[in-house]
């Protein structure tokens, strides 16, 4: 099996949940004291799964050391694992593994490049069942400690996909009998008023300007959510929240 090279991921969570994730092997665990009296009992339990590919080296670190490791304002929370991922798979044989699957929830980001943001849309999404996200290869962020802190472990859980050109992906899907829908502000139907579709692309605009014209374009149609007239959008991650809510609440899946 080929590993991505080695990466630092810091948090309780994104931690936890990477330890867990038979594809990762896990190489050094630096845990403060006090963070390790507090979590001890989940860590340990983790551990001693049977699925862990590898034990890591475990190092006592003092929080002023820690603070002198990362970067000036990391929340490291006082525990950071060193570890490498198995390769993802490509995006063709993910397709290929969904041919036959009835239900399928994608989340497509259209130029979103706050790894805040992404890193809470990855999360949300794992919550709900989504079965992978496509960003857009130059235009997001890099696949960060910040970010995989900011998903909580649901970077784990779910596929993540770069591609070059978002509009041709959304393409190729549609032959595939998704629909793909696009988030607005104001334009379209009303979420509520929607019938989902079981193959669905649910896609998202970047911060502040929304979807571009070419993404808008390759959609089959534009829903947004009520709100009152003082507020005049949603952050991003908040938005694809509740549009997933809502297609769980309509008994998809």
């Amino acid at each position: 099996m080929s590993y991505l090279k080695s990466e630092w991921i810091y948090g309780v969570h994104a931690v936890l949940a990477s330890l867990s994730n038979p594809s990762r092997v896990a190489e050094e665990l630096l845990i403060t004291a006090e963070t390790k009296n507090r979590i001890e009992k989940r860590m340990n339990r983790t551990l001693n799964e049977k699925k862990l590919r590898s034990q890591p080296v475990i190092r006592m670190v003092s929080k002023k050391r820690f603070n002198e490791i990362f970067a000036p304002g990391t929340v490291h929370q006082g525990i950071a694992l060193k570890t490498k991922k198995s390769k993802e798979i490509n995006f063709k044989k993910f397709i290929a593994s969904i041919v036959n699957k009835k239900k399928v929830i994608i989340v497509a980001l259209d130029h979103v490049l706050d790894p805040r943001n992404v890193g809470a849309i990855i999360r949300t999404s794992a919550a709900f069942g989504v079965d992978a996200i496509i960003q857009t290869k130059d235009h997001s962020p890099k696949n960060s400690p910040e970010l995989i802190k900011a998903a909580a472990g649901g970077i784990e859980l779910l596929h993540l996909f770069s591609v070059v050109n978002l509009a041709n992906t959304l393409r190729q899907l549609k032959d595939l009998d998704f629909w793909c829908i696009g988030m607005s502000v104001d334009k379209g139907k009303r979420i509520a008023d929607f019938n989902i579709p079981n193959r669905l692309v649910l896609v998202a605009g970047s911060e502040g300007k929304g979807l571009r014209n070419l993404t808008q374009k390759n959609c089959d149609v534009l829903i947004n959510i009520p709100l009152e007239k003082k507020i005049g959008s949603l952050n991003v991650s908040v938005a694809t929240g509740i549009f997933l809510h809502e297609v769980k609440g309509k008994d998809f899946g």
